[in-house]
């Protein structure tokens, strides 16, 4: 339901963040998320799709200062942010199983979550189900875990619960150095 009320759309807030200062609000292309609106993305030649919660989503930062739209524009992709707060590893690897078939992307990168020791057999059984997916479908895939992520925190987003853009562009450097 929260994709359908954000199908071309400006909202001024959007999960814990409540403080209405992003400027721009946040804006989502026809199919509820970030990024690229989809006539961009299908005529580009190369695409990129990344996958994750509320950090790739990119609460409390603009579009244009998330780690996937930084990374995009690096690699030079179009892209799609397939990031939705709260989002589970489960729903993650079915949203890429979904998506990958309808967006063909040629990258995907995927920002999973490791919350204990217990979800550990869970977040390997998502990576294995989604890399072995993409490698017959011919897709690249980079994974990370969040404490990657968190890793390179330098700075908060507006809503003080976030990673801001300095975070963004570290985490985005980093990705490219280690991968691309």
């Amino acid at each position: 339901d929260d994709l359908k009320s954000r199908k071309n759309q400006t909202h001024k807030t959007v999960g814990g963040d409540k403080s209405g200062r992003v400027v721009g609000g946040y804006t989502f292309n026809e199919l509820g998320f970030r990024g690229d609106e989809l006539e961009t993305y299908f005529s580009s030649k190369s695409k990129l799709l990344t996958f994750g919660c509320s950090h790739t989503l990119g609460v409390g930062v603009g579009n244009e200062e998330t780690w996937p739209h930084l990374l995009a524009n690096k690699i030079q992709h179009s892209h799609i942010n397939c990031g939705i707060q709260g989002i589970s590893n489960d729903t993650i690897s079915r949203a890429v199983l979904s998506y990958t078939e309808i967006l063909k992307p040629d990258l995907i990168v995927v920002l999973n979550l490791q919350n204990d020791e217990y979800d550990n057999d869970n977040l390997y059984r998502n990576q294995l189900l989604i890399k072995n997916y993409l490698e017959n479908k011919g897709i690249r895939l980079l994974t990370n875990v969040i404490d990657e992520y968190l890793g390179c925190w330098e700075d908060e987003a507006v809503d003080g619960n976030h990673a801001g853009v300095l975070s963004n562009e570290l985490f985005t450097k980093n990705l490219y150095e280690r991968y691309l």
